[in-house]
């Protein structure tokens, strides 16, 4: 693609798309009532949840559109849906692909919807990198939507986890150095300890998933979170869900050496934490 073709794309999926759907759906999206945003560790398995709450009928759930960075821009409630909205699209129309995995629904309404009761985004890591770096993005993205924003937590056992971050994503077969993934480990656990903060202000609803659960317990855990949004689980839809989970999560921790001091370094850190508490290495 040539630079020009390049400037044209960007233009029209930025701006154009954006502002026409912002028009087109203007009361959907002022009467939507619930906003939610992921926050945690990439690598948790949020790219699957995501797609799944997008083929829900009353959901529109962006992949990484990255919302917190436009806080600080004049884009309006309107403007911010409109991306959302046209992200979903956009990833609908190229067959939910990310990486080498399909995130498609049979039947479902990824990129569309039927009536909108939640709206949001999937971007866990970056959001919490960008709340480090300033802590009242949440507060303001709040004012700016003009809803309550409702916080989703994917946690996976910290040694999956660290160990496929470490490795640049499971797919690439990289090996991890003991100082690699010590490193991951510093960044894994601050990720944890800023949600853990967010939880004990009280100020946003907080909705923890253990990847490993939901796996094993799609049903439950699919209705839990719907309820946590404040909308239903149809059973067409939670039956069209059920065809993509794939009961078992790949252990990446096995393929790798972990130095001894190295495991229990992580196992003393996530004893400090409820959700972390009963992540073992070899369970």
């Amino acid at each position: 693609m040539n630079i020009n073709k390049q400037f044209a794309w960007s233009l029209k999926q930025n701006w154009i798309l954006p502002i026409r759907f912002g028009r087109k759906y203007k009361q959907a999206f002022q009467e939507a009532p619930v906003f939610t945003l992921f926050l945690g560790n990439s690598r948790s398995g949020t790219t699957l949840i995501a797609s799944l709450m997008d083929a829900h009928p009353h959901m529109v759930i962006s992949h990484e559109l990255d919302i917190l960075r436009m806080v600080n821009t004049p884009i309006g409630k309107l403007g911010l849906y409109g991306r959302i909205f046209n992200k979903s699209r956009w990833f609908a129309r190229n067959d939910a692909q990310w990486q080498t995995y399909s995130y498609q629904v049979p039947t479902g309404w990824q990129g569309k919807f039927e009536k909108l009761l939640v709206i949001g985004d999937k971007k866990a890591h970056h959001s919490l990198v960008l709340l480090h770096r300033d802590p009242s993005l949440l507060r303001r993205l709040e004012q700016k939507v003009k809803v309550p924003i409702r916080i989703l937590h994917v946690i996976r056992n910290p040694f999956d986890n660290i160990t496929t971050k470490a490795r640049k994503g499971a797919q690439r077969q990289l090996d991890a150095s003991p100082e690699k993934l010590r490193e991951v480990s510093d960044v894994y656990f601050r990720n944890i300890q800023m949600v853990e903060d967010l939880k004990n202000e009280g100020h946003f609803a907080v909705h923890e998933i253990q990847f490993e659960t939901f796996l094993d317990q799609p049903e439950k855990e699919l209705k839990s979170l719907c309820a946590f949004l404040g909308t239903t689980c149809p059973p067409d839809y939670l039956a069209d869900c059920l065809t993509l989970v794939n009961p078992q999560a790949h252990q990446s921790r096995h393929d790798i050496e972990w130095p001894d001091d190295l495991k229990k370094d992580v196992l003393q850190r996530a004893s400090q934490f409820a959700c972390l508490r009963d992540y073992r290495f070899d369970q």
